[in-house]
């Protein structure tokens, strides 16, 4: 299924394009970042494997790295990884023209927690960074209640070339990756409760295309998002390279369409491109989960359906077919939430336990700020995907209980600040039995909050428990009707 190929992708906007968006609850910030990725999202090993890797380097953020191997004939991102990165050094040069790393590798397995097996060596990274034309301003300004956010910079893209070499000598070229720069400053503040935390969000549209042809590699990238909407196309030879990034790109869920002027690696014009597209929305949904430290990270989207050509006016002309078999595309919304320990510790809730649940009527509506329960929730909340049960990450939670009508009663977190994630249950031998778990809502639209519908028995009771996802809490409303 080609749906999982775009997930790195998307892990690479989520983290490389700073998450326009920013809503703090903490007091005013003021800073200035400078970010510095690679991204690599199907490296062609020597021995057969294929691998994916990112190396972002940020001011403000520190570091990010993450590197995995999949065996020859294994598929990425649905087999398991034969290896993954550790612990690893990065270095960018002052001048931005190369990124070095050095990694260390480790078999993966899965038994283990972390699934840390055997020390394979320290894998080693080297890419020389040219620029593609001149950095591309951006600017993005977001206010919600007291939150405000300011954000303005600019985006400069990399052609790149280089090797990633693992310690038995396997190489990878890394001239299929790309590379940016990003220079940011950024304000923003809600003068809200403490303690402090930070929810990064981003949204809109991504495609990547790949042809190998007579002329080389030819790579298609756009990019719909919050601060602007971006394309560029890559022909990449073994001794060079040529380039067009487009000003007139329309990136919506029914087309694409963009036009360029391609430049040699010296600037000279040596031709032009133009690229135009049907986009359907499919039903093919992807979630992903990371989290790392304080950071909880969070992707949900739909995979869309690419069909048209690019037309290449350079060494004589070229139109290649913009399908399933070159391009993936998603439209995609996700968050990143970081817990930020300034301020005072918050007071704890009434309803903090299942035993401590307080009653809700149907009909009725509560808020309740979460920030001072428990961080563990009391009962797991289980979904049932297509590889087997996985446990949400439910997190500061508060319960309550409402007695059944004999019918359905739906919940809702609707109108809750954050990210909810909510569960019902009934008491069956003094242990909590789950009705149903719920963590975002597709349709009609698609919504961080949680709603569900259950069918209940008259006059027995029904526990509901509602947190955060992965670490986030704030104002919680839990209505049941």
């Amino acid at each position: 299924m080609r749906r999982l190929a775009v997930l790195p992708l998307l892990v690479s906007l989520s983290f490389l394009l700073t998450l326009p968006g920013i809503a703090s609850a903490a007091r005013v910030d003021r800073f200035h970042d400078e970010d510095t990725f690679l991204f690599c999202n199907s490296l062609s090993l020597s021995d057969g494997s294929t691998g994916f890797m990112i190396l972002d380097v940020s001011e403000q953020f520190g570091t990010f790295t993450e590197l995995a191997i999949w065996a020859e004939g294994s598929v990425p991102f649905e087999d398991p990884p034969t290896a993954i990165g550790g612990e690893a050094s990065v270095t960018v040069a002052a001048d931005l023209s190369s990124i070095t790393a050095s990694i260390d590798l480790f078999e993966f397995d899965p038994t283990a927690e972390p699934p840390i097996g055997e020390f394979l060596g320290v894998a080693s990274v080297e890419a020389m960074l040219t620029p593609l034309g001149d950095p591309v301003p951006f600017e993005d300004e977001f206010k919600e209640g007291n939150r405000l956010f300011r954000q303005s910079g600019t985006r400069q893209s990399f052609l790149v070339e280089g090797m990633l070499e693992l310690a038995d000598g396997t190489t990878a070229d890394l001239s299929g990756c790309e590379a940016g720069h990003l220079s940011i400053d950024t304000f923003n503040t809600n003068p809200a409760r403490e303690p402090a935390s930070f929810v990064f969000r981003n949204a809109g549209l991504t495609m990547t295309c790949e042809w190998e042809t007579d002329i080389g590699l030819v790579v298609l990238f756009a990019d719909a998002l919050e601060f602007g909407t971006f394309s560029d196309v890559l022909i990449i030879e073994e001794e060079s390279f040529a380039f067009g990034t487009s000003e007139d790109v329309v990136f919506t869920t029914s087309e694409f369409s963009a036009t360029y002027e391609i430049s040699d690696d010296e600037g000279s014009p040596v031709g032009t491109a133009s690229a135009s597209a049907t986009i359907t929305p499919t039903n093919d949904r992807i979630r992903l989960t990371d989290t790392f430290g304080d950071e909880t990270f969070k992707l949900l989207g739909q995979v869309l359906a690419v069909d048209g050509t690019l037309e290449l006016d350079v060494d004589g002309g070229l139109t290649l077919d913009m399908d399933a078999s070159s391009c993936t595309a998603l439209d995609f919304k996700s968050t990143s939430h970081l817990v930020d320990p300034r301020g005072p510790k918050p007071q704890p809730i009434a309803n903090d336990t299942p035993e401590t649940a307080l009653p809700l009527a149907i009909g009725e509506s509560v808020t309740i700020i979460t920030d001072g329960a428990a961080p563990e929730p009391e009962a797991p909340c289980l979904v049932e995907e297509p590889d087997g049960t996985f446990e949400l990450p439910i997190t500061f939670t508060a319960w309550w209980t409402f007695d059944g009508t004999g019918g359905d009663v739906t919940v809702s977190t609707e109108g809750s600040d954050f990210d909810t994630i909510l569960a019902v249950y009934q008491l069956v031998d003094g242990a909590l039995v789950q009705v149903a778990c719920v963590d975002d809502v597709f349709e009609p639209e698609f919504s961080l909050q949680a709603v569900v519908t259950v069918g209940t028995d008259a006059g027995a009771t029904y526990y509901i428990q509602a947190g955060g996802f992965g670490g986030q809490s704030g104002s919680l409303v839990v209505s049941l009707e």
